[in-house]
Order: structure tokens, then C-alpha cells, then sequence
């Protein structure tokens, strides 16, 4: 399956697993997972996200679909004996150039210029008096879509360039 094709199917599974009753961690994280070739866990590794809907647990802070998106990309990128090396060699796995942290710093920022936030509760500050209409499952259906094209964007973006990027906004001021 091509690159493009690879985006669309997951675009179009987050939006079909929504519209199945999935949350939105749930539904991006299972569109990538579906889009893969050869995912690394079984399938009933949604369960790990499934708290992370509306903002974790309905908490409201960052942002389900993004988490789901992040949990996915972890499939394929995240590392599988983070105990392996010396404690200086993880660091500059996590922090160096070309670094995981730089790589997996895309997708918030990313969904924040997509969207403006990240934080559940901001992008939905609208709806919360009236949280189950019909108004809030449209504006997330968008950003669940679009979450999910991202995360897969990025995902093959990982394996065809490595982990070499600038920095996005970050809490560390990394450069």
C-alpha cells in the first residue's frame, strides 16, 4: 500500500471507529493500528488507551485523540528495553540528535497548529454543559480524523527519515 493510501485508510478507520461508539483515543489509536503492516502488540492493546479519552478519564487535559496518536507512533517507534545500554546512552537515544523526544515532539505540536490547543477542556469549552450533543461528537469526529492522518503521516515519516527534526515548542527549551 502506497504512503498516501497508507494516511487515508487510517483517516477513514478513526472516523468509522467513532462512529462505532469508539472514544477518541480508542478510535486514532486503533485507525494506525489497523493501517499498519505488522503491528508489535495484539490488537487488545487499545485497552491502554482506553482512560485517555475526553482529555484522560474526562479530566479534560491533553487531548484523547492526540494520546491515541502518540500511543500508536509508540508501536512503531517507541523503544522495546528502555533499560537497554548504559543510562548515558539512553539519555542521548531520548535527548540527542537524532533523538526520540525531537521525533515524537512533532505531533502535539502539530495538533496545536492544527487545532490551536491541546488541552481537551479548551477545545471543547463550548459543549460542556451539554457534553453528549450532537454539535461536540461532529468537532471531534474533525479532530479524530485528522489526528489520526498525522499520527500515521508521522509514523512513516519515522521510518523513512529516522528522528532527526528541530524541536517544537517544548518544556525543556530544547534546541
Amino acid at each position: 500500500m502506497l504512503r498516501e493510501e497508507k494516511i487515508q485508510k487510517a483517516r477513514d478507520n478513526a472516523a468509522q471507529n467513532f462512529r462505532q461508539g469508539l472514544n477518541c483515543s480508542e478510535s486514532v489509536y486503533l485507525a494506525v493500528y489497523d493501517a499498519l503492516d505488522e503491528p508489535f502488540l495484539p490488537r487488545e492493546s487499545v485497552a491502554l488507551v482506553t482512560g485517555f479519552g475526553a482529555g484522560i478519564g474526562v479530566y479534560g487535559s491533553a487531548c484523547g485523540a492526540l494520546l491515541g496518536g502518540m500511543a500508536a507512533i509508540g508501536l512503531v517507534h517507541g523503544r522495546r528495553d528502555p533499560l537497554a545500554g548504559t543510562p548515558e546512552e539512553r539519555k542521548e537515544l531520548l535527548y540527542g540528535n537524532p533523538g526520540l523526544y525531537r521525533f515524537f515532539n512533532q505531533l502535539p505540536n502539530r495538533f496545536c497548529s492544527a487545532f490551536g490547543e491541546i488541552d481537551c477542556a479548551a477545545l471543547t469549552s463550548d459543549y460542556h454543559d451539554d457534553w453528549l450533543c450532537k454539535e461536540h461528537a461532529k468537532k471531534c469526529m474533525k479532530m479524530i480524523i485528522e489526528t489520526a492522518g498525522m499520527s500515521m503521516e508521522l509514523l512513516l515519516e519515522g521510518q523513512e527519515r529516522g528522528y532527526s527534526y528541530q524541536y517544537g515548542d517544548n518544556v525543556g527549551n530544547h534546541q
